[in-house]
Parts: C-alpha cells; structure tokens; sequence
C-alpha cells in the first residue's frame, strides 16, 4: 500500500485534504482518503493564536504531515486484513508512530489468527519527530461513553491541569454518514449542536472531523472487532497541532481480553511524538458509566444513544426510545433512580415483551447479564425487567446456536443473507405504511 498527499486546502478550522491509497498486494482499485475539519462555535482569530500560539495560516507541509500519519493509521488495519506486506508513506512519518503501528498490528493479528505472523512494514521517505501541543481532548458523540469521560475527567482534573479535556472530536462517516447513511447531512447537524450545547457550558470546543475512511474495508463487523479505535485515533492526529493527548471512551472493561477495535491494551499503540492516545474507563461497565453520567444532570438532559434516521424520529426528542442502545440506557437510568429527563426518550415506559423480542448483540447481552444482577437486589419492579432480560438472553443464546451452525454448514452465509433479506422486507413494510 502507497500513501500519498493528493490535494490540500485551508488550514486550520476549515482544512480540507484528500490521501490517495495505492493498494499493491490486493490489487485492489486506487481510493482516496479524505478529511475535512470544521469548527462548531468558532472563536476569534486572537483567541486563536494566543492557544496555539501560531497566527495565520499554518505551513501546507505541517498540515500534510499530520492528515497522512491520520491515514496511516487508519489504513493500518484494512491493510493488513487484506493481505498488504508493507505500508509507504510519501512523506515524513513519526519514527514512534511507525515502530508503534507495527506492535498494533501484531496485536491485532495475534487476537484474530494467531502468533507466527509477519509484522507488516512501516515505509516513509523520511521520519521527523515532533514536539507536542499542550492540552488534552476526547473522541465525542454525545453518548454514555463520552459523556462519562467527560464527567469522570471533570471530577478528577482541575481547570488548570493539562490533563483537562478542552477539545471535543466527533466524526462525521464513522456511525453517522457512514454505517448510518446521513445523505442530507441533518443527523450530523443535529449531533453537532447537541454535542455542542453539551460542552460549551464547560468550555470545551467541538471540533467535526469529516472522514470517508472506513471505505477503505467497509465491514461493520471488521469495523467493530478490528478498526474503529485506528479510526477514532486518526481523526484526534489531524487535529494533533491544538493538543497532546486524545482520549477515546472504552467499549467493555479491560478485563475483556479478546478482539475488539478500541481496547485498553490497543489504543495507545496508536500514539506518535506528538500525540498521547488514550484509552478511558476501562475500569467501568456500561451501567457503572451511566451511574457516573447521572450525576450530571446537564450531560444526561442531553445524552444522545441512538441513530434513528432523522425523519423518522419523533419530533422534539433526542431519541427513539424504542431501539435496544435506548431500552438499555431507559432500564438502566430505572435502576439507578435517576429518572428521564423531559425529552430524552418519546416513550418513557418499558415493556417486558419489548425488552425480551428486542435483538441482542454480545455488547447489549453483556450489559443485560450485569443489569440482571442489580435488578435482583432491588424493588419487585426490577425483577420484572431482570425477567425481561433473562427472557431476551435466550432469544440470544438460540440466535448464537442458529449462526455456530450456519458457520459449520455454509461458512456463515445463510443466516447474514436472511437478515440482509428480512431487513429489506421490513423497509418496503414501513414504506407502505407511510412510516419511512
């Protein structure tokens, strides 16, 4: 794989620029790379300069080393699953970054295929270390996992500690505009300005980093088990000149050892000379992040956990509160006495059988399995959820048998097919009904 500058525009909060990738091994057709970042809220040009102490329009040559070691990370991944030897960089590349991305691909090819395999090559015309920025910033969608790293670093960190995050990231074609299709922009424009009313009250800047990376393999499983946590640490290293250290939200606990994108023992793999990355609340489960989130009632008002597409979600709500990323956060917040805030979730209430026919994957069936033993120790209330979820554990364990079988019989084809074809059959049904 070659990677190489193609154009480059701007600078700043208005950069723009595209990375052309050369695929060797695979023989693959040439793709381009793009990002473009913008600046929600915006500050003025002295405010501007006395941050990050440079005024005017930054050199094309910093700019360009920043958004090809963003791609390089972000194609380290995709380029190993799909059989490249070596990854060259035209340009200059971090030496800490290079010998980094080498540890986190054999990191990742140790979880999925075994020990025993080459390390890919890390190629660059040049290597260049860079000194860092001062200050800290986080990965941010507005859900439970950012907005308990926000929380907890707000309770642990001081005003004036570096360590206090004071950059926002949230990405436009990762969830929203990527495996969530956004054509008229209005899920991303909506996110931008929840997030944004989230953190403006702290002082912390927003920042959307455009992107069409997952491209380059677009997998949602590759996505989730091998990928996302490269591609959230690309988007904080176009970024890397307004601060030194980026903090991506944990998905499971670190004692979870076995293949996901964003991990404990990944992410900071995934730091060069110039930028920490950081891997947050691995020491919490989904429901103890809820619990730190609840005691911010200005966070949970605004909490965003689901992707319904814009025309069909209920006008004057930030969720659905029917879809499974909803009924887990609503059971949740039941559990913990920390009630709904008024226009959080359409419908308040939670219905057993709902609960129980909603589908599961391993991240709700691990979060129902640790909310089943809070709901027991509880009011009689409780109970009645913790059978809800024990009845929609079964339904997933049979779901588990079904597709062990599948992958015996036809390598795991039948059961993907006939979801892909009941999906489709639900979207002409809700066509017809005039739902969208």
């Amino acid at each position: 794989m070659i990677l190489e500058v193609d154009d480059l525009a701007g600078s700043g909060g208005g950069s723009c620029c595209e990375i052309v990738v050369r695929w060797e091994a695979t023989g693959r057709a040439e793709q381009r790379v793009g990002w473009r970042v913008e600046q929600i809220g915006g500050v003025s040009e002295s405010a501007e300069a006395a941050e990050t102490g440079v005024e005017g329009e930054e050199p094309a040559t910093a700019a360009a080393a920043r958004v090809l070691e963003a791609t390089l990370v972000a194609a380290l991944m995709p380029a190993i699953e799909l059989g490249e030897r070596r990854i060259l960089v035209r340009g200059r590349v971090c030496p800490l970054l290079s010998q980094n991305l080498r540890v986190a691909g054999l990191t990742m090819q140790g979880w999925r295929r075994g020990s025993g395999h080459a390390a890919i090559e890390i190629e660059a015309d040049g290597f260049e270390e860079r000194a860092p920025a001062d200050g800290a910033a986080a990965l941010f969608s507005g859900g439970v996992d950012a907005a308990c790293l926000l929380a907890d670093n707000a309770e642990r960190f001081g005003e004036a500690s570096p360590h206090r995050v004071r950059h926002a990231i949230l990405v436009d074609g990762f969830d929203i505009g990527g495996f969530h299709a956004d054509p008229d922009g209005s899920m991303m424009a909506r996110s931008a300005e929840t997030c944004r009313a989230m953190l403006a009250p702290r002082g912390v800047r927003l920042w959307v980093v455009r992107t069409n990376l997952i491209e380059l393999l677009r997998d949602n499983g590759f996505w989730e088990r091998a990928h996302h946590g490269a591609g959230c640490a690309a988007a904080a290293h176009v970024l890397k000149d307004r601060f030194g250290r980026a903090s991506i939200g944990s998905t499971f606990r670190a004692d979870r050892i076995e293949p996901w994108g964003s991990h404990a023992v990944m992410d900071h793999w995934f730091s060069s000379a110039d930028l920490s990355v950081l891997h947050h609340g691995a020491d919490l489960t989904r429901f103890e992040k809820t619990r730190v989130v609840s005691r911010h009632p200005e966070l949970l008002a605004r909490l965003q956990v689901c992707f319904v597409p814009e025309k069909a979600r209920p006008a004057g709500y930030l969720n659905c509160g029917r879809c499974g990323k909803c009924v887990r956060t609503k059971i949740a917040l039941e559990l913990l006495g920390a009630g709904q805030p008024e226009g959080l979730f359409q419908t308040r209430e939670l219905e057993g059988r709902h609960i129980e026919r909603l589908p599961l994957n391993e991240y709700g069936a691990a979060a129902y399995r640790e909310m089943i033993a809070a709901a027991d120790e509880s009011v009689a209330e409780h109970r009645r959820l913790a059978e809800a979820m024990r009845g929609a554990l079964r339904r997933y364990a049979r779901s588990q048998r079904v597709r062990r079988v599948d992958r015996a019989l036809s390598g795991g084809r039948a059961v993907p097919l006939a979801v892909r074809a009941g999906r489709r059959a639900g979207r002409e049904v809700r066509k017809l009904r005039g739902v969208g």
